[in-house]
């Protein structure tokens, strides 16, 4: 009869182990990371879009602007989130930042159909998936008898991809979309 000694039979079972389970581990944390990274620029969008369809909203009130977005309103708006997100966010590149901002105004016996106007800035590809024509009830008629403006601003930011690198797919592309009624 032949005689093994099963401790060190054993020894290269557990390094087999140990390796499979340290690459499991790894691709855990990698995962990790890159949700941590996504949540946190999520919610930097988030603030940043509210913030910016407030200024829009208010330019009317602070400038003594007209209530229909123009060029240079959406020129102003992309600025300021350019140079917010470079200041708040260290790996922050010009190419990885879209901004789409839309305004809806309507006449003022409220008859005809809404004016609308969207603008698209910086050099990554922003589109929501519904324009602000779809949410055309959302505006609400004011004490003066008329349909308030509708104003939407949509961040779009191509962040970090870690688990698509290793995994295939494409999971970088964060976006934010804020909605104001105008006074």
């Amino acid at each position: 009869m032949i005689k093994l000694n099963t401790k060190k039979a054993q020894q290269g079972v557990y390094a087999i182990e140990f390796s499979l389970m340290m690459f499991f581990v790894a691709m855990l944390l990698v995962f990790s990371e890159q949700l941590v990274v996504q949540i946190s620029l999520k919610g930097q969008l988030d603030r940043l879009s509210f913030s910016l369809v407030s200024l829009l909203r208010e330019r009317a009130q602070l400038y003594d602007s007209n209530e229909t977005v123009s060029s240079s309103d959406a020129d102003a708006i992309y600025t300021i989130a350019k140079h917010s997100l470079k200041r708040t966010f260290d790996t922050y590149q010009d190419k990885n930042l879209g901004v789409y901002i839309e305004g809806m105004t309507f006449d003022e016996n409220n008859n005809n159909a809404p004016h609308v106007t969207h603008f698209t800035r910086g050099q990554y590809s922003c589109r929501p998936n519904k324009t602000i024509s779809g949410y055309q009830d959302l505006s609400v008629v004011t004490s003066w008898s008329r349909k308030a403006p509708l104003y939407r601003v949509t961040l779009c930011y191509k962040g970090v991809n870690f688990y698509g690198y290793n995994y295939g797919g494409d999971y970088s592309a964060i976006d934010s979309s804020s909605f104001s009624i105008g006074r």
